[in-house]
C-alpha cells in the first residue's frame, strides 16, 4: 500500500500548492474527511468552492501516480469516473492514464468519531419526549431544503429550525417560482429572471414562501446545556460544535426528526444532520443521496422499515424527493398515539438500540486502530492496511 510523505488538506489548496505538487517528488494525499463538496464531478456556475476537477486540471498528469486523494462521499469512485471522463473530455489528461494511477480512499466516518469520542454531547440520562412533534433542524437554506419546508410546515405538528448563515443573510432575491427540469431546477426570481441549480445549492439571500415556511424568517432554538454531562463554563457558545452538534430541547422533545444531509446530488456522506439521530436514539428519515440507504444497510445499521417503504433510495433525484416528501406527509397526518405506539414499539427499540450501538462499533475501531491522539488522516493513513480490512476506509483505483 502507498505510502504518503505529505497531507495537504482541499480546503488549503491555492497556485503555490500546486507549484509544490508539480515539482515535488513526494508523495501527497489531498484529503478532506468532513466535507465532499470537492467530489462533485463538474460544476457548471462560478462559485468560491474548488472542485476536485479544477485541481486536477492544475497537476501534471505524471504526478498523478505519486497523489491519492481521501474524500467522505460514499459515492467516490463512481464520481470520480464522472471526473475522468470530463478531464479526458478537457484535454487535460489521458483518460486511461487517470483511471490506471490514481488511488482513491473514502473515509466515511468522521463524523462518527465527532460524537462518540466527544463526551460532552452525552445526554446526563436518557429523555422520554414530551410531545407527539415531529422535527427537522435546518441550517443552510439550500434549494432542496426550502422545497422540502414549505410543503411540510403547513403540518401543526411539524416543527423546524431555520438558521441560515446571518453573515450571508442579504434577503433581495424574490423567489417566485422553482421548477425541476432534466435533473437541475431553475430558479426564477425578481419577475423576469432566472438562473439554473442543482438540489444543494444554497440561497442566502432568497425571499421564498410556501404555506407556512418563509425562508427569511430565522428560527434558532437555543440549546441548554442542563441536559447535558458537560461542564457550564466551558467557552463553546455560538461555535460550529455548539450550534450544530448538540441538540435543543424541541429535539429531545420530539418522538421523529426528518433531516435533508449536506449533499443529495452526486456526492452524498454522513454528517451530524444523521448521527445525531442514532447518537441521541431518535427514529429519523434522511433525505439524501442515491443509495444512501444502501450503504448504510451494507455497513451494519437497521432501516426502520416498520414506517417507510425505502425503495425510493435507489430512485432518480426528482422521483426520490416526491416519495420522500409523500412518506412524510402519511407520517405527519397518522394518529399520534399509533405513531408513538410504533416507535416504542420493541422491534423499533431494538433497531435503534442497534444503530447507537453499531455507531459506538466503529468508533470504538477506529480508536483501537488509529489512537486517538494526534492527527486524525495522518493517524488513519499510517495503519490503513488494517482501516481497509476493517471496513473503516474503502479504496479504490480508479
Amino acid at each position: 500500500m502507498k505510502r504518503y510523505d505529505r497531507f495537504i488538506d482541499f480546503d488549503t489548496v491555492n497556485d503555490e500548492v500546486y507549484n509544490f505538487i508539480n515539482n515535488t517528488d513526494e508523495k501527497i494525499l489531498l484529503y478532506n474527511i468532513h466535507d465532499p463538496h470537492d467530489a462533485f464531478p463538474i460544476e457548471k456556475r462560478p462559485g468560491g468552492r474548488i472542485y476536485l476537477f479544477d485541481i486536477l486540471t492544475k497537476i501534471n498528469s505524471s504526478k498523478f501516480c505519486d497523489i491519492g486523494i481521501c474524500l467522505p462521499d460514499i459515492h467516490l469512485f463512481e464520481n470520480f469516473r464522472k471526473i475522468k471522463y470530463f478531464l479526458h473530455d478537457f484535454g487535460t489528461i489521458d483518460q486511461k492514464t487517470v483511471s490506471e494511477e490514481i488511488d482513491l480512499y473514502c473515509f466515511p466516518w468522521a463524523f462518527v468519531l465527532d460524537y462518540y469520542s466527544d463526551f460532552d454531547l452525552a445526554l446526563k440520562k436518557e429523555y422520554i419526549p414530551t410531545t407527539r412533534n415531529i422535527i427537522c433542524l435546518s441550517g443552510g437554506r439550500k434549494v432542496i431544503r426550502m422545497l422540502f419546508l414549505g410543503e411540510l410546515s403547513k403540518y401543526d405538528n411539524f416543527i423546524y429550525s431555520n438558521m441560515g448563515y446571518h453573515e450571508r443573510s442579504h434577503y433581495n432575491l424574490n423567489v417566485d417560482d422553482i421548477r425541476y427540469c432534466d435533473g437541475e431546477f431553475e430558479i426564477f426570481y425578481n419577475q423576469n429572471k432566472s438562473f439554473i441549480c442543482n438540489g444543494d445549492f444554497t440561497l442566502e439571500e432568497a425571499i421564498y414562501e410556501k404555506n407556512n415556511y418563509k425562508s427569511f424568517n430565522v428560527i434558532n432554538f437555543k440549546n441548554d446545556y442542563s441536559f447535558f454531562d458537560i461542564d457550564e463554563n466551558k467557552k463553546i457558545l455560538n461555535t460550529p460544535k455548539f450550534n450544530y452538534n448538540f441538540v435543543p430541547k424541541e429535539f429531545l422533545d420530539s418522538i421523529f426528526s426528518f433531516n435533508v444531509e449536506t449533499q443529495t446530488t452526486e456526492s452524498t456522506h454522513l454528517t451530524e444532520k444523521t448521527l445525531k439521530n442514532i447518537f441521541y436514539k431518535k427514529p429519523f428519515l434522511t433525505f439524501a443521496g442515491k443509495g444512501f440507504y444502501k450503504f448504510l444497510s451494507q455497513n451494519g445499521f437497521f432501516t426502520y422499515t416498520e414506517l417507510f417503504d425505502y425503495s425510493f433510495d435507489s430512485m432518480n433525484y426528482i422521483d426520490r424527493y416526491h416519495m420522500v416528501l409523500d412518506q412524510m406527509k402519511n407520517i405527519l397526518t397518522m394518529d399520534p398515539d399509533k405513531l408513538y405506539e410504533i416507535i416504542n414499539s420493541n422491534t423499533m427499540k431494538n433497531k435503534i438500540d442497534r444503530n447507537y450501538k453499531n455507531a459506538k462499533e466503529i468508533n470504538l475501531k477506529i480508536n483501537k486502530i488509529c489512537g486517538q491522539i494526534g492527527d486524525l488522516t495522518k493517524n488513519v493513513f499510517h495503519n490503513i492496511e488494517h482501516c481497509i480490512d476493517h471496513k473503516l476506509v474503502f479504496h479504490e483505483r480508479v
